[in-house]
């Protein structure tokens, strides 16, 4: 759950960012890219356009990664 507040609380500013999460489990990382492409925010996985998704407002987004497989323990920004 830290690891999505802090990609959050990052994201307040309004800039578009990139947070590299890793795990430690599976010794793998991934890349969340966020862009703000007008009233919208656009999350990427890695640079791919095939995973990208859409939100509204930065409380859909948090309800979306809480969700996701971000929320496992084993996940930390990097």
């Amino acid at each position: 759950m830290k690891t999505i507040e802090n990609i959050i609380y990052n994201l307040k500013s309004g800039q578009d960012q990139d947070f590299v999460i890793f795990n430690n489990e599976l010794a793998m990382e991934w890349t969340l890219g966020f862009e703000f492409i007008e009233n919208d925010i656009y999350m990427m996985c890695n640079g791919s356009t095939l995973t990208g998704v859409f939100f509204e407002s930065l409380l859909d987004l948090k309800s979306y990664l809480k969700n996701s497989f971000i929320n496992d323990k084993n996940y930390q920004l990097y």
